[in-house]
């Protein structure tokens, strides 16, 4: 909350997205439990990306955490990542989209409105702190990029981030 609330600064650096995501899956893989699969594909031409790399790995545990625990009974969440092309109207350019996919219960609509708001949570008492999302969500905003929620019902939830290619060093 001190990066959402500019009070900390921030470290950005040229990240290198294929290996960051790769360590983060060694230490995801044990804390997952036996129920829940990950799943880790990343581009191989894959552009690297200016961000603080604490806080890329910090939202990208947030998101596998999540979708943990929208999986009960087990599922898998698929972390892919990607180069592509923005022209949103409001970005334009090389962006790197980092997708979190999970085969998860989905967000009601009640609740998707409110996703990304600090302290919102809809765990229980000393299950989650509701600052997972407004982590995700600053991190990707301050890193100059974007924080997309897709859900169904039933069928799971993806979380796509997009950050601008790194810019060529001239």
């Amino acid at each position: 909350l001190l990066t959402f609330a500019r009070r900390q600064s921030v470290n950005p650096q040229s990240v290198d997205l294929a290996q960051r995501i790769h360590s983060i899956r060694e230490v995801m893989d044990t804390g997952l439990g036996g129920a829940v699969r990950l799943f880790v594909d990343v581009a191989d031409d894959i552009w690297p990306v200016m961000v603080d790399a604490a806080e890329l790995e910090t939202a990208l545990v947030n998101l596998i955490i999540n979708a943990r625990d929208a999986m009960p009974g087990g599922g898998s969440v698929t972390v892919r990542a990607n180069n592509i092309q923005l022209d949103d109207g409001e970005r334009k350019g090389d962006y790197v989209a980092i997708k979190v996919q999970d085969t998860g219960v989905g967000i009601p609509p009640d609740v998707l409105a409110r996703i990304f708001d600090p302290f919102f949570t809809t765990k229980g008492i000393g299950k989650g702190t509701g600052l997972g999302l407004s982590q995700v969500h600053g991190f990707a905003h301050q890193a100059g990029g974007t924080v997309a929620v897709d859900t169904k019902l039933d069928e799971g939830t993806t979380f796509t981030i997009c950050l601008p290619r790194r810019a060529s060093q001239s």
